[in-house]
């Protein structure tokens, strides 16, 4: 099936991989050529990415209110000048391009809507991927919302979501190809419903997606979709070398659009492989990972002698930027194993560092010349949207690394390294000892009214009347963020499955719970809330004060009132690990 590309010998050992225990599962040793040029000057690192997307932005016209299509014929062109952007912000742990990518994409998305220029999967499933890159950079709920919108707008009209399932077809397919179940593919064309093919380059982001949005939320709707649409591209796409551009679920064939894959459908593979892997934490994926990066990085279709990418070279021309998108999806691998003890990222950073070295190299004007569409051969006088994309790609990753990758949180965002640690902490003590010397002052004051009651009244005297105050709720700094997601979508994140015992192989060679046994459970796919343990801890407080003098009570308030104001909007000091 997969002709020419296919080795018996990759095969054999995506085949060990696929069907290994987790437990004898065994890394890969990298070992970094000694031809590759890996030092990156140091006096290009600073600016170097920062000023070509200054150029970029200069270039299309990127504005609050619109951003020209000149070079921009397609909406995945659109959504990769946002990409890029946020991308860098998210590498270097800054917003510079907070309030350009935002409201750019406020502005174009209104005027896509305007002209019905949505005509693929694709799109859909772009800019719901480059909503979510924006929402991890700048934290933003409303991007993740509109991150769910698009997935969930695919997973109902093109995502083969079970054996059953039509996918938004109006002509019939088999359930299985060549011994493997088609669910998990997406269909390309979004409107014409007779069309049967799925491309590397719709189900390839689309798995991404699901990746992210399941370790954001841990809602098992994206959890499906995740391992599904890896295991489609397993069963389907990859070859045990690279993977293919097309497959057509009516005849099970595989195809290329040209001699060799597109490098994007790599770097889609990489980027949702490596996230699953550290989500899931599967060891077998992790051997799969390092087999699918080995080969892809070596793959010599699309490397010159030296190791430098030489696709797509040719001025105007969209699949330029495919280049950029495996480096992406490289660096996502680097970053998801940088926790770990992998020789991935030692690797990837020497291979992304010969591409930049090379593209530098052949650049006249390192600071200025940033629309190469090739890395190997000198840069052209004329502007190149799609080779300023592609180089972006490169550079974002490059100069922001050294001397390492971002560190990740638990749910995939970037840990923030600074912060204001001395303000918090000042205004914790300072606050703590005023509430002391108030106290004090009150237990006086108690003790003094006490002795004077017991000499005026009688033993039997009443009790002292209390005052009750309302009671506080104490919110999450989540709920704050996420209060308007929350009242426009239900909290029950819950998706109701059925026992079901699939007697399809999966080559992934993970285990999955069963997915639902038909279509009645995936017709309509609620848009879901994060599901956080914080908001859940929330309890009602009642607070009641002594009956005090007035000027006392006035006081307490206040001081009150600025601890919760502190404990509710300062982030509390990092925890460092012991020494």
């Amino acid at each position: 099936m997969f002709g020419r590309y296919s080795s018996s010998g990759g095969l054999a050992l995506l085949l060990l991989l696929y069907f290994a225990e987790p437990a004898t599962a065994t890394a890969q040793s990298f070992g970094i050529p000694p031809t590759w040029q890996r030092n990156v000057s140091s006096q290009w690192r600073p600016t170097l990415a920062n000023d070509a997307a200054k150029a970029l932005v200069n270039h299309v016209g990127l504005s609050d209110q619109y951003i020209s299509r000149q070079d921009l014929d397609s909406v995945s062109y659109l959504t990769d000048v946002f990409a890029v952007l946020a991308l860098q912000d998210y590498y270097g742990g800054n917003s510079t391009w907070r309030q350009d990518v935002i409201n750019g994409m406020e502005a174009q998305d209104s005027e896509l809507r305007k002209s019905g220029f949505h005509g693929t999967s694709q799109d859909t499933i772009y800019e719901g991927l480059v909503s979510y890159y924006a929402y991890r950079a700048y934290n933003e709920t409303y991007l993740l919302h509109r991150a769910m919108k698009a997935h969930d707008t695919i997973h109902r009209g093109g995502f083969i979501a079970s054996s059953k399932s039509s996918a938004g077809r109006n002509v019939s397919f088999p359930t299985t190809c060549n011994g493997y179940a088609n669910a998990g593919g997406v269909f390309g064309a979004k409107y014409q419903h007779d069309d049967t093919t799925i491309n590397a380059e719709t189900v390839g982001p689309f798995m991404v997606l699901s990746a992210y949005l399941y370790q954001e939320t841990r809602n098992t709707t994206f959890k499906y979709a995740a391992q599904l649409s890896l295991d489609f591209i397993i069963n389907h796409l990859w070859n045990g070398t690279v993977v293919w551009d097309t497959f057509d679920a009516k005849t099970c064939t595989s195809s290329n659009d040209g001699p060799v894959p597109y490098t994007s459908n790599q770097g889609w593979l990489i980027e949702g492989l490596s996230a699953w892997t550290n989500i899931t934490g599967n060891s077998t994926l992790q051997s799969l990972s390092e087999a699918a990066i080995s080969s892809i990085t070596t793959f010599p279709g699309w490397h010159s002698q030296g190791g430098i990418i030489t696709e797509d070279p040719g001025s105007d021309d969209y699949s330029a930027v495919y280049k950029g998108i495996m480096i992406r999806g490289l660096a996502e691998a680097c970053v998801r194993f940088s926790g770990s003890n992998s020789s991935i990222p030692a690797y990837l950073k020497a291979y992304i560092a010969v591409q930049l070295n090379s593209y530098l190299n052949q650049t006249s004007a390192p600071l200025t010349g940033y629309n190469k569409t090739s890395w190997v051969a000198p840069s052209s006088p004329v502007w190149d949207t799609a080779g300023t994309l592609a180089s972006l790609d490169l550079m974002n990753v490059a100069t922001s690394w050294w001397p390492s990758p971002p560190v990740l949180a638990e749910n995939g965002m970037r840990k923030v390294t600074t912060s204001h640690t001395g303000a918090i902490v000042g205004g914790v003590i300072g606050g703590v000892l005023a509430s002391m010397v108030i106290v004090l002052a009150f237990l006086q004051w108690r003790r003094r009214r006490w002795h004077a009651k017991h000499r005026l009244l009688p033993s039997d005297a009443g009790l002292e009347p209390f005052l009750a105050r309302e009671p506080v709720m104490m919110s999450s700094k989540w709920h704050r963020m996420n209060t308007p997601y929350i009242q426009t979508y239900p909290t029950d994140i819950s998706v109701t499955t059925h026992s079901h015992t699939d007697s399809t192989a999966s080559r992934s060679g993970v285990h999955r719970e069963p997915e639902p046994p038909d279509d009645s459970d995936w017709d309509h796919v609620p848009i879901l809330s994060p599901n956080r343990e914080d908001d859940r801890s929330q309890r009602t407080q009642d607070s009641r004060v002594e009956d005090l003098p007035p000027g006392v009570v006035r006081r307490l308030t206040s001081v009150i009132a600025r601890l919760n104001n502190l404990l509710r909007h300062q982030e509390p000091p990092p925890q460092y690990p012991q020494p």
